[in-house]
């Protein structure tokens, strides 16, 4: 038996992929937020990390998987390939804007600002304009243009890392290191590292429940004629 994102129409996979979800986010949450530490340094506001981190990691999960999605859709077509890779598109730019305004509020905490033009947060607006500007292709050419809006979306992953992982790092940041650091180690303590981890996990689960939930509504407003 083998699975694919594809395989989310089977019914066989669909009902334990979102029980396990239902299990994990509860489960991750409370070693999160009740069992993990604070850290020594931000105290209590450093459990930001456990929803600010798993968005950021949900929202390139998304945006890679909109390449994939549109770069089968170039090479073999289908209706079914079209909708995942605005789905997960869609799924992305959600998740950005989430991982923005957390990291906001961490910054009102931390710093005393909720914004400051540093090089993270200044990288994801021009990534979020990326985005920004395949969702008005999407407007202006949703009936003919769904080769053209795949061929955008297979270049807009791939310049998602550098704005992601490279440009932050040519510059000097306010921003705490990464999990991706240049020390290659994650700096937190054994069950504080636990509680990430499980928490990134969940969220990844939660990005597939979303995508399936997503793409089964855009299937049957498609079907009715209802225009995305």
């Amino acid at each position: 038996m083998t699975f694919s994102f594809s395989s989310l129409y089977d019914k066989k996979w669909r009902m334990p992929l979102h029980l396990l979800t239902a299990a994990a986010l509860p489960a991750s949450a409370v070693l999160a937020f009740a069992v993990a530490p604070a850290d020594r340094v931000l105290g209590e506001s450093s459990r930001l990390i456990y929803v600010h981190v798993p968005l950021a990691f949900s929202a390139v999960l998304s945006f890679v998987l909109s390449g994939v999605f549109a770069a089968l859709y170039l090479s073999k077509g289908g209706a079914k390939r079209e909708i995942l890779f605005h789905s997960a598109a869609s799924l992305g730019t959600f998740f950005t804007v989430l991982t923005t305004v957390t990291g906001a509020v961490w910054a009102q905490i931390a710093w005393g600002t909720w914004w400051n033009w540093d090089p993270r947060e200044t990288s994801i607006l021009f990534l979020l304009a990326v985005y920004a500007a395949y969702f008005a292709l999407h407007s202006s050419a949703r009936k003919s243009g769904a080769r053209l809006r795949a061929a955008y979306l297979l270049f807009a992953a791939a310049v998602m890392p550098f704005f992601v992982f490279a440009v932050p790092r040519l510059y000097l940041s306010l921003h705490p290191d990464t999990l991706l650091n240049a020390k290659k180690a994650v700096q937190l303590d054994a069950m504080m590292r636990a509680a990430l981890f499980s928490s990134i996990a969940a969220y990844a689960l939660l990005t597939v429940c979303l995508l399936d939930l997503s793409t089964r509504a855009a299937r049957t407003a498609k079907e009715k004629g209802v225009h995305r």
